[in-house]
């Protein structure tokens, strides 16, 4: 699944955005432990909107105290724990559904399972048009109490997204019936269809950028296979899948950044550059120092012998074309946004034209050079990274802490306490600056 690194035009531009992440199915009560990881979960890959979109990041107990804590809000997008966003495209797709049906309710997961207990607006995730919610009298999202009343009749689309109960859209008709209700989300479904509005289903499009994990559903079993971090056959099956993805990452190589390839300022003076082996940031200290002395690290080795080759077969032009060549390496290139030609064109805007980069790798290969295999969750390695700071240097230790192999792997409290042992090794050396992401996707900036 796309991801995409926007530098202008951010998506739901102008609105007042809420992420609420809930516990609507009430996990901390059933299982703490799990509770705290799957809340771990949903808030790690849900801070890093906060640099694509203008939003706010607030924790509720259940859907009504959220919706009745946000009046300001334009757009509430909200989402049960374990619930994970992990293509940030997500976003843009909401932009694009918002600028094509401004007047919309919501956008949901409706079941209509089709039995004696009426329609059902799941917990997992919901984008909540607040000032359409306030027009139609702040309605509650309703639980799973069962009564018989009169509710309002619907039609709803033939097609189903899988099964006979995932309708494109339901919307409602001239009319009541006496049913009985007892599914989550009927209230406010209820007050939607009375007044004859169309919801519809999320697309296929962003139900694929997105993964929700049912923690309420036989949790102690879940909560042990991630211990084991081993699936068993009869599991919930995205909690299977889930799993499945907790085994080691594949000997990729990234070829291009997956962010911006300036550093936040100007870095002048610089004696030495401590660097993971990615894309071409590193050239960016070029602009404004020379005879820099480059130390890269990696714990991925095929990412040393990538930037190795790259130094001693590359000329600096006409980059595109030369990684089109080599056969031997095209199936481990890793980058994000629309495809590689789209990458290409963000590496020479963002340094200035061909003859621009072209110029700083000249500069580069006159440089010091130092290859190290290193893992900056280990202390050891951290040590012998710190050995290489000489002069004014720069530690650029990128997305390594915000990724989602840690967070499959580790409670966010450890992540955080490695995180910030990096930060203490190396502010105790003299003249150093830090640059990278804390766990929760934040670029930081630390010096001593």
């Amino acid at each position: 699944m796309m991801n995409k690194v926007y530098f202008e035009n951010k998506p739901l531009h102008g609105k007042s955005v809420v992420f609420a992440i809930v516990d609507q199915a009430n996990v901390k009560m059933k299982h703490f432990n799990l509770y705290e990881k799957m809340l771990d979960i949903t808030k790690f890959y849900t801070n890093k909107f906060q640099s694509i979109v203008d939003c706010e990041i607030l924790y509720f107990d259940n859907i009504d105290q959220a919706l009745n804590s946000c009046d300001e809000t334009d757009i509430m997008i909200i989402q049960s724990i374990s619930n994970h966003i992990f293509s940030n495209v997500f976003v843009e797709y909401i932009d694009d559904y918002i600028k094509e049906n401004p007047e919309f309710f919501l956008i949901g997961f409706t079941l209509d399972w089709q039995d004696d207990r009426w329609l059902e607006l799941h917990n997992q995730m919901i984008v909540m048009n607040m000032n359409k919610w306030k027009e139609l009298g702040r309605p509650s999202y309703g639980g799973w109490e069962k009564k018989e009343e009169s509710l309002p009749n619907y039609t709803r689309s033939i097609e189903n997204f899988h099964d006979h109960y995932t309708p494109y859209w339901i919307k409602g008709e001239p009319g009541n019936t006496l049913c009985r209700h007892g599914r989550q989300g009927w209230n406010i479904l209820k007050t939607a269809l009375e007044a004859g509005i169309k919801i519809d289903n999320f697309t296929q499009e962003m139900r694929d950028c997105r993964l929700y994990l049912y923690p309420e559903a036989d949790s102690e079993t879940f909560w042990n296979c991630i211990q084991a971090k081993q699936p068993i056959d009869d599991m919930n099956p995205n909690q299977k899948k889930w799993i499945k993805s907790f085994t080691q990452p594949s000997k990729q190589i990234w070829v291009y950044n997956s962010e911006r390839y300036s550093f936040p300022h100007k870095v002048e003076n610089l004696k030495t550059y401590i660097g993971p082996c990615a894309g071409f940031k590193f050239l960016d200290v070029l602009k404004y120092s020379d005879n820099v002395e480059f130390v890269f690290y990696d714990f991925n080795i095929k990412s040393i012998e990538w930037l190795q080759f790259l130094r001693e077969t590359w000329d600096g032009r006409e980059f595109l074309r030369f990684i089109k060549r080599q056969e031997e390496w095209k199936k481990i290139y890793k980058f994000i946004n629309k495809d590689i030609n789209d990458n290409q064109r963000i590496l020479l805007e963002e340094f200035g034209g061909e003859e621009q980069l072209y110029n700083l790798w000249q500069k580069f290969l006159k440089c010091k050079v130092t290859f190290t295999v290193a893992n900056l969750y280990e202390k050891e390695s951290l040590e012998i990274l710190s050995n290489y700071v000489s002069g004014k240097t720069l530690f650029y230790y990128s997305n390594i802490f915000a990724t989602d192999y840690m967070i499959r792997h580790h409670m966010l409290t450890e992540i955080i306490t490695s995180h910030n042992k990096v930060i203490d090794i190396f502010l105790s050396k003299k003249n150093v600056i830090l640059y990278g992401t804390n766990p929760l996707s934040e670029w930081k900036i630390h010096q001593g």
